[in-house]
């Protein structure tokens, strides 16, 4: 029996594994066979005469003019529910087209699933490191970068892929860098600090490390840069913190040293200007017993800076030993202000204290409390033309504190100059045609004595109506 082609055809057709539909130039189902009228859900008849885009789940427009082979496309069967086929397309001469549909095996597809959500796994993972990271061959072609390294270098990925890693760096970083590039693929990693150079022409130190792997069968690098600009200017400021450190300490010992040698030759001038003064040497005139004194009290002032130096260096050299022994208070008030009151009545200023009744004993450095009371009484007589001076002492509840206050009417304090109260060497009125004579180290010393105390100085002040000065210590100072 002969067989026609176009029965060898049909049987084909009819046949055939995969399904075949045939539709006119117009996109209209003409013919399918019972394979895909078993993928779809659709009976034959049912199939012929539907439009092609019908049958298509996602882009229909993709149903219309595509020739050849295509994968993932998205049918709807009759219940609506739909499925994903590799596709073949081919028009025919006359317009219309054949289309055969091989439904996509659940293994191809979750493991294509896999690789694109590792693929977007990679893609997230190198796009939120905080560096740059870059992927590039042998022949140093970039392959692959995340968007920082555009963003730091400001080149477009059209002017990136084009360009050797090296045109990023510094010109006097590159032939160093490329000899670590050789070593990376030579011995498998390798890392270096190099500077990076934006389009713009910014500077920023980076971090290199690179490593070999193996892609498309050949060797390429994959490394990362961080910036490292932050912890740079970290390592620069704790040396120079270290080196301004070390010079505040040769400082400091330089000065208790030269304090000590100045001290002895003052107090011989002080002692043997009394000798004078007391004319066991023989007669003075009246001149020479002017002068002499103008002398000593010279060596007495000159003396007192020394002691201020002196202090004020083994405060920061950590070197000052502080008291811990009960004394009455009212006793220490009484002592300073007897020797405070000569010069407040050369000044005219009245000079008075007030001591509350709860005020009893301290635990701490009588001599180093005595020290911080004279410089603040003093300091308010001098800076205090006509009115008066007064030091109150109270004890505050909460927590047992003393409270010491020392309050004048004198010229008072700008406000922008108490921030700088109680550094050292700083006074509010430095000027050349300055009034009022002194190191600036009486106020830095007394704060720091208090600190050293365990307690708090504070200053309010009002510019030309006077200042106030308050002290507070443990009842107990702290033990140094």
């Amino acid at each position: 029996m002969t067989v026609t082609t176009e029965a060898r055809h049909r049987t084909l057709f009819d046949k055939a594994p995969i399904g075949i539909l045939y539709a006119d130039a117009d996109g209209t189902a003409v013919d399918a066979n019972p394979r895909l009228c078993r993928l779809l859900g659709y009976t034959r008849e049912q199939l012929i005469g539907l439009p092609t885009t019908t049958l298509v789940a996602a882009d229909a427009a993709a149903t219309r003019g595509l020739e050849g082979h295509h994968r993932d496309w998205h049918f709807r069967r009759h219940d609506g529910t739909t499925f994903t086929a590799d596709v073949v397309t081919t028009t025919c001469e006359d317009g219309s087209r054949l289309v055969m549909v091989r439904e996509a095996s659940e293994a191809r597809l979750a493991a294509e699933r896999a690789a694109r959500d590792e693929h977007q796994l990679a893609d997230a993972m190198i796009e939120s490191m905080p560096g740059v990271v870059y992927f590039y061959d042998a022949s140093r072609r970039f392959r692959r970068w995340n968007r920082n390294l555009e963003a730091v270098t400001g080149y477009t990925p059209e002017e990136i892929v084009t360009m050797d890693p090296l045109d990023l760096l510094a010109p006097e970083d590159r032939a160093r860098v490329g000899e670590r590039i050789i070593g990376v693929f030579e011995t498998g990693e390798a890392s270096t600090e190099a500077t990076l150079l934006a389009r713009d022409g910014r500077r920023t130190p980076y971090h290199f490390t690179g490593r070999r792997v193996h892609f498309e069968g050949q060797a390429c690098l994959i490394g990362v840069g961080i910036d490292i600009s932050a912890q740079q200017a970290a390592e620069a400021a704790r040396g120079h913190q270290a080196r301004a450190e070390a010079a505040d300490r040769v400082k400091s010992a330089f000065l208790a040293t030269m304090s000590h040698e100045l001290r002895t030759p003052l107090n011989s001038i002080i002692g043997f200007a009394g000798v004078l003064l007391q004319e066991l040497a023989g007669p003075l005139n009246t001149e020479q017993h002017t002068q002499l004194g103008m002398v000593r009290t010279s060596a007495r002032h000159l003396l007192a800076l020394v002691n201020d130096v002196l202090d004020i260096s083994k405060i920061e050299a950590g070197q000052l030993e502080i008291g811990h022994a009960p004394f009455p208070v009212a006793r220490s008030i009484a002592k300073v202000v007897d020797l405070v009151s000569p010069t407040a009545q050369k000044n005219g200023v009245t000079l008075r204290a007030t001591v509350a009744p709860e005020v009893g004993t301290l635990v701490a450095d009588e001599r180093r409390v005595e020290q911080i009371l004279l410089n603040l009484i003093g300091n308010a007589v001098k800076f205090t033309d006509r009115g008066e001076v007064v030091v109150a002492a109270d004890v505050v509840a909460d927590p047992p504190c003393l409270r010491l206050r020392v309050s004048d009417t004198g010229i008072g304090i700008r406000a922008e100059d108490l921030p700088s109260l109680f550094q050292p060497f700083r006074q509010i009125d430095a000027g050349l045609t300055r009034r009022y004579d002194g190191t600036g180290l009486g106020l830095a010393i007394c704060a720091r004595l208090v600190r050293l105390m365990g307690g708090h100085i504070e200053a309010l002040s009002q510019w030309g109506a006077g200042s106030t000065f308050t002290v507070t210590l443990p009842l107990e100072a702290a033990r140094r």
